[in-house]
């Protein structure tokens, strides 16, 4: 038999984890809508290069794909690295079913390889929020961005 103590640290334990349990936030699943983005960097800055990507459902599945027309899938771009607007060469990016992606890119550029690394994750069906990493010779550029579904600009 238990002390009167040691049962009151028992209890006080078992909420203790109780209450971590019910405070750690779940991650929520959010469906993507499908359509066209626009992104750029959640800070503004002058002289960036803007996102231009497709999402589309593949069955059950969803994916980031070029937008119709498009020479290729364009990630938000602060232009501190690079002065040209280079598309991913990856034709294709998976989603998750929890709205999240990631991709490891690199590209062949005049001086060397551009390398991107572009995280994203849907906070709502049609807001999209993540990071990007370009690594172009000694130039290294990490920055947040936001993206949101629109009507493009551009017609094919």
């Amino acid at each position: 038999m238990r002390s009167g103590r040691q049962a009151r640290i028992l209890v006080a334990i078992a909420a203790g984890a109780a209450l971590l349990a019910s405070a750690a936030p779940a991650a929520a699943a959010v469906k993507p809508s499908v359509g066209v983005y626009s992104a750029e960097p959640k800070r503004l800055v002058t002289g960036y290069q803007e996102g231009l990507f497709a999402l589309v459902r593949d069955g059950t599945k969803r994916r980031i794909v070029a937008y119709e027309g498009v020479a290729g899938i364009f990630y938000p771009d602060a232009g501190k690295c690079d002065g040209e607007s280079i598309p991913l060469t990856a034709a294709s990016i998976p989603v998750s079913a929890k709205g999240r992606f990631g991709l490891r890119d690199r590209t062949e550029a005049r001086k060397g390889s551009l390398l991107v690394v572009w995280k994203g994750a849907w906070t709502k069906p049609r807001r999209v929020e993540g990071t990007v990493r370009i690594k172009y010779g000694k130039c290294d550029s990490k920055f947040d961005w936001v993206g949101k579904r629109t009507k493009p600009a551009i017609r094919p």
